[in-house]
């Protein structure tokens, strides 16, 4: 029997209702979640999940962004990346998904609980630790991620826990999981403290690739043993020791002191107002939207001044030479604003994950009944975008 998600539906566009609810703010979009936006008689509420066809996305956890940089993302992931800024330029159900489907890429993470299974976190692990060899040699502290005894266990959880659909006792399958649970969750926790204090870009990615692959697993174990509640504090509680840490490497480290170096013409183009919005709602864990631009305008310098008088109004963040101009404009466009953008859109891909871990406690599912009501439910593809689902609501369907 297939399990049901009882008063859900599947489409493959995103209803009309909805469309317009997001366009006029009723509604507002996280990653994958649209839900009743704040100041609504309904705030919080969700009204559907965007997620990608089943089979219709691979593992995106591959940690290429620390070595190579993530690309800079414009145009409509932007405007949705923060919290469903500007929607109402977006109004197409399939621009929409396929913003959605932007941000899976730029967060490196699939946006659907049910396909990062034990043997894709296995493959993550696998894909990561050979983006890190590339660069071990030139940063220690990668180096010692790798050589870490932690990481061996990392290694050998995933490895067992990936044989699980071949273990027909269930003692034995139920043993594996707990235990797995148990050095995973010690895994996640001494990941969570190496992660503090870290103030470079390359060694704060890796242990913050390493915290979110045993945090998964972890969270996975107690879903597949049945203990849906479990699993979703365990998430939360990951989650939030997560943002914890992004938001302040991102005040601290990523925007620094001079945050309003952003609206110069020279980074312009990789920071357009959206997302350097997007970046400081994430950071400060607040709604502020444009306001922020007026707030960083005011940190400026004047524009007229007298140098021979004030030699202070000089700004910091100016370069004495061309070649010192281009390392630091390279730096800011590679590494800084990737890395901005990552954390933010990772920040709306967990929060869907935390809506479907509340989904499957709701429904009483594993992942993969998850995975299984959701196919049962899907239509056909017709003339539709096929790599996008639209879990609502019955109340939104129409």
């Amino acid at each position: 029997m297939i399990p049901s998600l009882v008063g859900m539906t599947v489409a493959r566009a995103i209803p009309d209702a909805t469309l317009a609810g997001l366009a006029f703010g009723k509604y507002a979009l996280h990653g994958g979640v649209v839900r009743h936006a704040i100041g609504t008689p309904a705030a919080g509420q969700i009204v559907a999940h965007l997620l990608p066809a089943i089979g219709g996305a691979g593992s995106l956890l591959t940690g290429a962004g620390i070595v190579t940089g993530i690309a800079s993302v414009v145009g409509g992931i932007g405007a949705l990346v923060g919290a469903g800024f500007s929607i109402a330029n977006f109004v197409q159900s399939k621009k929409i998904l396929k913003a959605v489907q932007q941000t899976m890429q730029v967060a490196e993470l699939n946006l659907a609980v049910s396909q990062a299974g034990f043997a894709a976190l296995d493959r993550r692990l696998l894909a990561l630790e050979t983006t890190l060899r590339t660069v071990e040699k030139t940063v220690r502290s990668i180096q010692h991620l790798l050589e870490s005894t932690q990481r061996a266990e990392l290694c050998a959880a995933l490895e067992h826990l990936e044989k699980l659909p071949t273990i027909g006792d269930e003692r034995v399958r139920i043993e594996l999981l707990t235990h797995s649970a148990t050095v995973l969750g010690k895994l996640r926790h001494l990941y969570r403290d190496q992660l503090q204090g870290l103030t470079t870009i390359p060694a704060a990615l890796a242990t913050e690739e390493y915290f979110l692959i045993a945090a998964l697993a972890q969270a996975r174990c107690y879903a597949e043993l049945r203990e849906p509640a479990m699993a979703r504090a365990i998430l939360s509680d990951a989650v939030r020791e997560w943002r914890t840490w992004a938001r302040t490497f991102a005040r601290v480290v990523l925007l620094g002191d001079q945050p309003y170096r952003f609206l110069y013409a020279d980074l312009a183009p990789s920071a357009p107002l959206p997302l350097i919005s997007a970046w400081l709602d994430f950071a400060y864990d607040k709604q502020e939207g444009l306001l922020w631009i007026e707030t960083l305008r005011l940190k400026q310098g004047p524009w007229f001044y007298h140098r021979s008088l004030n030699t202070e109004l000089r700004e910091a963040g100016r370069a004495e030479s061309l070649p010192a101009r281009d390392t630091r404009l390279a730096f800011e466009c590679e590494r800084v604003i990737p890395t901005l953008n990552k954390l933010v859109a990772r920040d709306g891909v967990l929060a869907s994950y935390e809506a479907q871990y509340a989904l499957m406690e709701q429904h009483r599912l594993t992942p993969g009944e998850l995975e299984a009501s959701l196919l049962a439910l899907t239509p056909s593809a017709d003339d539709e975008d096929e790599a996008m689902l639209v879990l609502l609501v019955d109340e939104t369907a129409g």
